[in-house]
């Protein structure tokens, strides 16, 4: 398993890019990417309750992907998986702007895991006392056991899908 932090996405998603030309794990051998971005705070879009995430892109290229994530959170997290991001005319067309966009191009599947915006977005008032520990370590629970079953699966997810 290879854990990549990555920056400059604002620029253009410079360095996942810079990944994918120059990778240190061979890109046929990479199973997927999970892709986190903001996960400790909450925003104003309605939810029954602070215990949701948006899932961006599992089901794009394999639902395989889409599969696992929703089994691992009815067994472990049982968050609501939200994906009003992940639509084809979703105004913010979040799936080609982050990180994993870069991967998902080369074929591999892809999930962005994302809290969404919020009044403190990309300002300097983002402070660290902002941040809901307790829903960050149970959306952190669900992404490690999603990686922790890919990793451990019998089988790389099945691409089934044409890169968007």
């Amino acid at each position: 398993m290879l854990r990549m932090a990555v920056t400059c996405e604002e620029k253009g998603l410079l360095v996942s890019s810079w990944y994918v030309s120059h990778p240190v794990i061979p890109l046929n051998k990479i199973i997927t990417n999970l892709n986190v971005d903001m996960i400790g705070r909450t925003d104003t879009l309605p939810h029954p309750d602070r215990n949701y995430i948006y899932i961006i892109g599992a089901d794009r290229l394999s639902s395989d992907v889409d599969g696992i994530i929703k089994k691992i959170n009815a067994i472990y997290t049982k968050l609501e998986l939200d994906e009003r991001f992940n639509v084809r005319n979703d105004p913010f067309q979040l799936y080609f702007h982050s990180d994993h966009y870069n991967f998902a191009k080369q074929g591999i599947p892809v999930t962005f895991f994302f809290s969404s915006f919020h009044a403190d977005y990309h300002k300097a008032s983002d402070e660290i006392d902002k941040i809901d520990f307790d829903i960050l370590c149970k959306r952190t629970q669900l992404i490690y056991y999603t990686a922790w079953e890919l990793a451990n699966g019998a089988a790389k997810p099945v691409v089934a899908k044409k890169v968007e």
